[in-house]
């Protein structure tokens, strides 16, 4: 979120948008969840939740029968991050099952005219280090910003598979961390369990 600023300035060229640190007082409401989700959002500073909203809204217009709005609001949130790809056979069997194949190619066509339209300041300065960094999947935690898995060894921990492993394991729980809470009380857990459950 934070290259905004690069853009703002006439940086358009994606490979030379840095980021920077945010105060943590920006994100204090977080502070009052799990230290994992606290560290997610305050210390990483993911922009999962600002895509996740873009998600949900994509959701709620598709439940009200908007559903070239909803593609339109689901590619902005792509365009955030685009982990939410990942619903994407979703939204695709949704858009069969209402609409056709006719009609889906056109709500398709919604979502992949957002994605050229916003990425195209950068496509037109540097489309190839636009594209690299859009799906950079060398990313790489650092060994010495965890907490939780201090108890491997360096080498294991900065392995490639186990990299895919963690990342995969942050993106759902960061995803699901808001839902949790209404999950559980579906259940018919004791609520001592389900107040250690949360705070696990």
């Amino acid at each position: 979120m934070q290259e905004v600023e690069g853009v703002v300035n006439g940086t358009y060229d994606y490979t030379q948008l840095k980021v920077k640190r945010v105060p943590p007082y920006v994100l204090f409401f977080i502070c009052c969840a799990s230290y994992r989700i606290h560290s997610i959002y305050i210390l990483r500073l993911f922009n999962d939740p600002v895509a996740m909203l873009f998600l949900y809204i994509a959701i709620d217009m598709f439940l009200n029968d908007h559903w070239m709005l909803g593609c339109l609001i689901y590619s902005f949130g792509v365009s955030v991050k685009m982990n939410l790809l990942l619903f994407s056979p979703a939204v695709l069997m949704l858009l069969m099952a209402r609409h056709g194949t006719v009609d889906t190619v056109k709500h398709l066509t919604v979502c992949a005219v957002t994605q050229v339209l916003l990425g195209l300041p950068f496509l037109l300065v540097n489309p190839v280090g636009y594209i690299a960094r859009s799906f950079n999947l060398g990313r790489q935690f650092f060994y010495k910003w965890t907490v939780n898995w201090r108890l491997l060894p360096e080498d294991i921990f900065l392995n490639p598979s186990f990299q895919i492993v963690l990342s995969l394991h942050y993106q759902f729980y960061v995803w699901y961390f808001h839902s949790l809470h209404y999950l559980l009380w579906c259940t018919n857990l004791p609520v001592v369990i389900r107040y250690f459950i949360i705070g696990a």
